[in-house]
């Protein structure tokens, strides 16, 4: 976030200036951390040194404080635990808003008897814009979560996504070896728990004895993110990411830009309204696929995960899956109440997806079936299916809708061809699906480049849909070109001019508006910002006072007229009103 402060005055006289600075600690060992943090006031700063900390008690953080290392690997925070998961200590509670903590390594720490490693309360509005940026969680264990944790029914964007500035924010962090040993391991995460806008961050080799990797409570975003190494946890059902719905709210998860490879158990189970997009799930369920022989047919069916809903919670929930790319998985993808997969691409993986033999009525649109080999299960009667749709043996459920989709050798599959209503040409008559078994014309099959070739079938094929105007495919090109969709998680042929600016590119460190225009007149106060970067908010905050910009709430700009990098917007005022002093905030 940068700021800048204009000083305006009723008397039409304004003048420019960065806002005050905030005191500044510098510290060297964990006792001085303790004392810093204890004796700081709200807005200061506190620079930890290159060096290891021995953390000897957890620190409870009550003002708005900035804590920052001199990066991963060089400013380290040890709990003093080798074993897992023996007690040791964890690091900050933090009960205060406004926190900011970036440039650190914890390792070795752990709070079993409680929450986590680094947990944030509830309680004082401590949620309210707290950070943690480009720090490493190494083998840390909590009751909750290894790394962080929210409080217990955060109610965070209940009814919907909000603007990432209304979360605790996780930016540019790496789990490594992180788990969760809670008694009530469905509700906790093996290295997240709680409400979050967890982005540009890693998982590895997180084990857990909760259901999942990151918990999710209430609406959360998880956004270019990659999980990896995970394996099997000490529940048959845990996963990658799971979104709960808190006190009988209404949970939305987004999940974007992500990839989750090696998840032996499933990489994703969201509850209600889920959109996942722009995904690569690759080479999971390793391990997972050599317990369905022994299982029992309904605990077979029951077991397969994947990116998947719990319509349970919300039957009337439409779950959509987009833009995403599954490739090598062990097993298939099961398909649950009202899923929709639209413009998903299925290569070589077993079963492709696993349509439950019960009322359900799930959708396939513009997406592409190649090289899945058939899922065999006898022991649990899992034998109909291959080209891309596994069904129980009693039969493919009539819900089923397929449109718009390729697949090859459908026509080998009089099932399959009876549910896409193909004849034998591998032709549909009213649902444009087709049974390609020439080759369907990836840029390049062996290398794994599935892009459409130029005169593949999947090329303008697709059907156009409403959410498609603004989107993007896994490569992050137009989801449209010319007005036309390809079949697939890849658009072949693109535009790149026309490829929409993304929101959440961080700004340039250096980044300070120039403000080139400045009139405090009777109608309200006009600004105009020469830099602007589009794509980007901008808000302001208002005070009588440079110390009341602190805590200042953030007003976003309404109405804001941009044009080739400049930006003019109006803050509306009291011409009466005393000297105000206000704060540009850009996000």
């Amino acid at each position: 976030m940068n700021t800048k402060t204009l000083i305006a005055t009723a008397a039409l006289v304004a003048s420019i200036s960065f806002t005050a600075g905030a005191a500044q600690t510098t510290v060297s060992d964990f006792a001085g951390l303790s004392k810093a943090i204890s004796t700081a006031s709200s807005g200061d700063e506190i620079i930890l040194n290159e060096g290891l900390y021995e953390v000897t008690n957890e620190i409870t953080i009550t003002k708005s404080v900035t804590i920052t290392g001199a990066g991963k690997g060089l400013t380290i925070l040890d709990g003093g635990s080798t074993a897992e998961p023996a007690r040791a200590n964890a690091v900050f509670y933090v009960h205060a808003p406004n926190v900011k903590i970036s440039g650190l390594t914890i390792q070795n720490a752990s709070d079993l008897n409680d929450n986590a490693t680094v947990y944030v309360s509830s309680g004082d509005n401590a949620m309210s814009g707290f950070e943690i940026r480009d720090c490493e969680f190494v083998n840390c264990h909590g009751k909750r979560a290894g790394g962080m944790a929210t409080s217990d029914g955060a109610d965070v964007g209940s009814s919907g996504i909000e603007a990432r500035a209304n979360y605790p924010v996780i930016t540019g962090c790496d789990f490594k070896a992180c788990g969760s040993h809670g008694d009530n391991s469905v509700s906790q995460g093996g290295a997240v728990c709680g409400s979050f806008w967890v982005e540009n961050s890693t998982f590895d080799a997180c084990t857990r004895q909760a259901w999942s990797v990151v918990m999710l409570h209430s609406s959360s975003v998880v956004s270019n993110c990659v999980f990896s190494n995970m394996g099997v946890a000490v529940l048959p059902t845990s996963t990658g990411i799971i979104c709960m719905s808190q006190s009988g709210g209404r949970a939305h998860l987004l999940v974007e830009d992500c990839v989750f490879a090696g998840i032996d158990e499933g990489p994703l189970v969201g509850e209600a309204y889920s959109v996942i997009d722009r995904c690569i799930v690759s080479n999971c369920y390793a391990a997972a696929k050599a317990k369905y022989d022994t299982l029992m047919e309904t605990d077979a069916i029951s077991a397969v995960n994947g990116i998947s809903t719990r319509p349970w919670v919300n039957d009337q929930s439409t779950p959509e899956c987009r833009n995403t790319l599954f490739v090598d998985n062990k097993l298939p993808i099961q398909l649950f109440g009202s899923d929709s997969y639209v413009n998903c691409t299925f290569v070589d993986n077993a079963g492709g997806v696993f349509c439950k033999a019960d009322a359900m009525t799930p959708l396939l649109e513009n997406c592409v079936f190649w090289g899945n080999t058939e899922w065999k299960c006898e022991g649990a009667k899992i034998t109909k299916g291959g080209c891309g749709i596994t069904f129980h043996y009693s039969g493919l459920p009539a819900g089923v809708q397929v449109a718009n989709c390729v697949f090859k050798g459908a026509s080998e599959n009089p099932d399959l061809m009876t549910v896409v209503n193909v004849d034998t040409t591998g032709v549909s008559s009213n649902l444009s699906c087709r049974a390609d078994n020439e080759g369907i014309k990836f840029a390049n099959y062996s290398s794994g480049d599935f892009r459409p070739a130029d005169g593949s079938v999947l090329n303008a094929h697709g059907a156009v849909l409403e959410w498609m105007s603004a989107a993007t495919d896994l490569a992050g090109h137009s989801r449209l070109y010319k007005g036309k969709v390809d079949i697939g998680c890849y658009q072949g042929e693109f535009d790149a001019s026309d490829d929409p600016v993304d929101p959440t590119k961080p700004l340039p460190d250096d980044y300070k508006p120039s403000i080139s225009g400045f009139d405090n007149g009777s109608d309200g106060i006009k600004i105009t910002i020469d830099n602007a970067i589009v794509g980007h908010v901008y808000g302001y905050k208002k005070s009588t006072t440079l110390e009341g910009l602190k805590d200042a709430q953030v007003v976003p700009m309404e109405n804001p007229v941009a044009t080739a990098g400049e930006l003019l917007f109006t803050i509306a005022r009291d011409p009466n009103e005393p000297t105000c002093f206000y704060q540009i905030v850009v996000e």
